[in-house]
């Protein structure tokens, strides 16, 4: 009765944290109708949250990022029953695919961030306003690095949550 509970739990967590998500997603983008990069928006302003030990400052791409993964690993933990039901091929297929997932995002992740780090070094100024465009015929806007750089960060980290959750389903 007490595994219920807790999945219970982690599926309302989860519900909150993904309506968080959801929510700041909104807000920014009613924020700053236009931007001149992809993710501008959700990297020009901060959230402020003051407490009596200390004042914290979040922009609005790491909130997302931590609602994002939130979501996700507390949803699988909340739907693990419903999830432990799939027949065990499914559930090979699903851990192959984040592996892939895993080893796509890890290459991103890293591939941004060198590519900010230099951007930086050459061109020196505000990080989060350094934006990239790799081809402008299909990419009609650049894409700001500190945004794109934490999206990957959230997938990574997703996925290697998503290995580890299936790999414990596969073992048992």
């Amino acid at each position: 009765m007490e595994e219920k509970y807790e999945n219970l739990l982690f599926k309302i967590l989860a519900g909150i944290f993904g309506f968080s998500g959801l929510l700041i997603i909104i807000k920014t983008l009613l924020s700053y109708p236009k931007e001149q990069a992809v993710g501008e928006s959700f990297v020009a302003k901060e959230f402020i949250f003051p407490t009596p030990i200390y004042t914290f400052h979040f922009k609005p791409i790491t909130l997302l990022v931590i609602f994002g993964f939130l979501w996700w690993s507390l949803g699988l933990e909340g739907f693990k029953k419903e999830i432990e039901k799939f027949p065990k091929w499914i559930k090979k297929l699903i851990f192959i695919f984040l592996a892939t997932s895993t080893f796509v995002f890890a290459y991103e992740t890293l591939h941004n961030f060198l590519l900010w780090m230099s951007f930086y070094t050459i061109y020196q100024g505000d990080l989060d306003l350094l934006t990239h465009q790799i081809n402008p015929d299909t990419m009609p806007k650049p894409v700001n690095f500190n945004f794109i750089s934490k999206m990957f960060s959230m997938f990574l980290a997703g996925s290697l949550y998503g290995i580890y959750f299936f790999h414990k389903l596969l073992k048992e």
